[in-house]
This record gives C-alpha cells, sequence and structure tokens, in this order.
C-alpha cells in the first residue's frame, strides 16, 4: 500500500516528542544509579526510544525541503559534537579537583582522555567517565546517515517496500554480528572500528528508518508493530529461560545491539507512542496546555536534554564519591535518582540562564552569540 493517509494517522505534536525525549532521558539517568534488575530491564529501551524520536523530528524537520547534505552535516555534527567537548573539558578538570579533595589518584590516563574526546572510549556499560560516550557516538553516526533514510523512504512508494529494505538490511547486520569473531582482520584496529563505528550504526540507522514510518503510521500499525516485536521478544525470553533456567536481561544484547534487546525496546517505544499520543488526544488541552508550569517544565528538559545527560555523568561520580559517602541513606537507587536528577537539571538550568544573560548584556555575548548558543544553549 502507498504511504497511508487516512484520518486516523498519528499527528505529530511538539510536546509528544517531548513528553517521549522526558522519558527516556529518565530511564538512561535511572540506568546509572544500579537500580533493582527487574527496573533496570523496565526501562532498557532508552537509547532506542531516543533514536527513534531523532527519526521521526528529522521527518518532520526535513521531509518537505531541499536537503543540503554539506551544510546539514556542518551543523549537526558541529551541535552535537562541540558542547560535549567544551563539557569534557570542564569534566575532567573537575574530577581532578573532586579525586584531590577526596585523596585519591587521578583516575584516567591520556590514552583514556583522548578516546573519550575522540567518542571511541567505552561501550556504554563502562561506569564512571567514558561510558555516556557512547549514546553521544549513537548520535552522531545516526545523524550522518539519517539523510540516506529519509531519501530511501521517499523514493520508496510504498511502505512495505521500505520495511522489506530494513529488514533486509538488518538481517545482514545480525550475521555480521555473528561471524565477526571468525574473521581474521589484517589491518590493526579494523575490527574496533567495524564494531563501534560501521556495525552499531546498522541497527540504530534502521531505528532512524521505523521513527521516520510512524510520522505517516496509522494507529493499527502501531499496534501491530507492537505486538509483532513483543512476539519476538517473548519467545526469545522464553528461549533464554528455557536454556539458563532463569529471566535474562537484555542488556547481554546491548553491544552491540541485537534483536533480544531491539525487540523488547522496540515494542516499548512503540507502546509509548501510542499511550502518549491517547493520553494527548484525551487529555492534551487541559494537561499539557502550552502556558501551563508542567508543559514548560518538560519542554525545557526534552530541549536540554543533551547537557542534562551530559551533566548527569558527572553527578553520578560526584555522588559516588561524597553524598553516599557522608549518607548512608543516598546509595538507596531512588535516592541517587532524585539527586543526581535534580542536581543535572538545576545545573543545566543555571548554565544557560547565565550564558542567555551573557548573551543579552556583555559585548563579549552579543558578538559570539552563535558561538555561545552553540556551545551553551542547546
Amino acid at each position: 500500500m502507498p504511504h497511508p493517509t487516512a484520518h486516523n494517522l498519528i499527528q505529530p505534536r511538539e510536546i509528544r516528542f517531548d513528553i517521549l525525549r522526558f522519558l527516556g532521558l529518565f530511564c538512561i539517568i535511572l540506568a546509572h544509579v544500579n537500580p533493582p534488575s527487574l527496573i533496570f530491564q523496565l526501562r532498557n529501551f532508552d537509547v532506542p526510544l531516543m533514536v527513534i524520536i531523532s527519526g521521526s523530528v528529522f521527518y518532520i524537520s526535513s521531509s518537505k525541503k531541499y536537503i543540503s547534505l554539506g551544510l546539514y552535516l556542518k551543523k549537526r555534527l558541529i551541535r552535537l559534537i562541540a558542547p560535549v567537548w567544551v563539557f569534557l573539558i570542564v569534566f575532567f578538570l573537575l574530577i581532578d579537583i573532586l579525586f584531590a579533595l577526596n585523596q585519591k589518584a587521578y583516575p584516567f590516563s591520556f590514552t583514556t582522555i583522548l578516546e573519550t574526546f575522540l567518542l571511541s572510549r567505552g561501550d556504554g556499560s563502562a561506569n564512571g567517565s567514558v561510558g555516556f560516550v557512547y549514546i553521544i557516538r549513537v548520535f552522531v553516526l545516526t545523524a550522518l546517515i539519517s539523510p540516506a533514510i529519509l531519501s530511501l523512504y521517499k523514493k520508496s512508494k510504498y511502505q512495505e517496500n521500505f520495511l522489506g529494505l530494513l529488514a533486509i538490511v538488518y538481517i545482514f547486520y545480525e550475521l555480521a554480528v555473528h561471524y565477526i569473531d571468525d574473521v581474521q582482520f589484517m589491518l590493526p584496529g579494523l575490527e574496533s572500528f567495524l564494531r563501534n563505528y560501521v556495525l552499531i550504526s546498522i541497527p540504530y540507522g534502521c531505528l532512524v528508518g521505523l521513527g521516520i514510518i510512524f510520522m505517516k503510521a496509522s494507529r493499527t500499525f502501531l499496534v501491530k508493530t507492537a505486538l509483532f516485536f513483543l512476539s519476538i521478544f517473548l519467545v526469545l525470553a522464553g528461549y533464554f529461560f528455557a536454556t539458563s533456567g532463569k529471566l535474562v536481561l537484555t542488556q547481554i544484547a546491548k553491544y552491540p545491539p541485537t534483536i533480544y534487546y531491539l525487540s523488547y525496546a522496540i515494542f516499548v517505544s512503540t507502546l509509548a507512542y501510542l499511550v502518549i499520543d491517547q493520553i494527548l488526544a484525551k487529555y492534551g488541552e487541559t494537561w499539557f496546555a502550552k502556558s501551563s508550569p508542567w508543559t514548560q517544565i518538560i519542554a525545557f528538559i526534552s530541549q536540554s536534554s543533551l547537557w542534562i545527560y551530559l551533566w548527569q555523568s558527572f553527578w553520578v561520580i560526584f555522588w559516588g564519591l561524597f553524598s553516599a559517602k557522608y549518607l548512608p541513606f543516598a546509595n538507596h537507587f531512588m535516592v541517587a535518582f532524585v539527586g543526581i536528577a535534580s542536581l543535572s537539571i538545576l545545573t543545566t538550568y543555571l548554565q544557560k540562564k547565565f550564558f542567555t544573560k551573557l548573551i543579552q548584556t556583555s559585548v563579549w555575548g552579543h558578538k559570539y552569540r552563535q558561538v555561545a548558543t552553540i556551545l551553551f544553549l542547546q
């Protein structure tokens, strides 16, 4: 069938994406405070959700206009990477101060710091400084390939053709992941490059494509999608339970992301799209009016998600070094979650308030308005 245009299509609403980003961001922070395994599993859809959202938002912003690939990549990559590099400079300096105050040796080598700036350090499973750049690497890679994915979607007369292409690409990816250990690589570092950059761009690129589809999909399609991936997840969970005698978390299939991890994440992400759209259809005008404080808070957190995510990586380490040491009750994951999330949001709010005022009231701010905006206000 052609791309659907029926009256029951999910309609794009800015607040919907704000709520979804809000949900994804807090699930990511929750993962970093060592919650119980069941809670850790329930929230283990966050990164795919954020990537699917990026596909939907990219479709809305780019589908009806010509995209200069070079200009898009230049602007998008600068907006992604430049703030991260600025943060990393501050981050490593602050960690030096924290460990000195705590009378501990500085924990990072020059190589670790360099690899962190290159976004090549950590697979996301590491504690401390380097693990958090994994998500940034995912966003950079999906930004690079999003124009090509959108172009393929536009050239596909039928939605099924585009879905079929994504499915074929993903099947070849699963085979590559399965057999890569059997390949002998002659060039040093080639396997690492393939694993850390080429391979992970494929499943997350497929999620971008799914996000694009969601913007033209009917509720019926989304329900079928959720049930399809729920079925895959239940079958695989049942198989792992039968062979291991216990419930196996999808985390085992996250680095690199394979079908056990992705099936659960896509199911929950699709369900989130449906549920939030239903809530907005019923209560949007009352609960989420643009003038309401609740809507403004969600919008701020959503639009500041990059900086809140970056600052939480610092506050996680701070919490472990000081707060949990002097306040034993702070070791509870919910206390840590609320504390770290609150500190991250507050830090980002103060940062944005400071640089907004600097731009408005200083000669330097007027002169470097665009640079300051990119570096500190995204």
